[in-house]
């Protein structure tokens, strides 16, 4: 493995148990909305994603833990509440309005993968290049 790659899992490591350990000093907010609300822990979890997209370069990733890290400060770091918020109240909500512009896009996508798979595009792109000669023919 090489050092900077591991320097970067030692400070993702780092910035994790310091968030922990700061989430679990910090006491306050209003305990309607969560153990958390309205103080400085609230603002860790965009904090972590963010750091960790510089650190390491994947944003996907990074946004995940960011959002877990959210989850679980929100449900006292409890782990199956926590991913029934993020699926209940993150994802279902999100999706439930725009369902089925998401199912045809996933549709879509899985017919440009498979005509790019088959060689159709690249077949069809020969075809319509053999005929053209001059820039007006283009």
């Amino acid at each position: 493995m090489k050092k900077s790659t591991l320097a970067k899992i030692i400070a993702a490591g780092v910035l994790v148990v310091l968030t922990v350990v700061l989430a679990i000093t910090v006491n306050g907010g209003d305990a309607e909305n969560g153990r958390y609300y309205a103080t400085v822990v609230a603002l860790l979890p965009p904090v972590i994603a963010i750091v960790l997209a510089l650190i390491t370069k994947e944003v996907y990733s990074s946004l995940f833990i960011g959002i877990l890290a959210g989850a679980l400060f929100a449900n006292g770091f409890r782990p199956v509440e926590a991913l029934n918020s993020i699926i209940g109240e993150g994802l279902t909500s999100a999706v439930e309005g725009n369902a089925g512009i998401f199912l045809f896009l996933i549709m879509l996508g899985i017919l440009v993968a498979l005509v790019n798979s088959t060689g159709a595009a690249a077949a069809f792109g020969r075809w319509a290049a053999s005929p053209i000669t001059t820039r007006v023919g283009a």
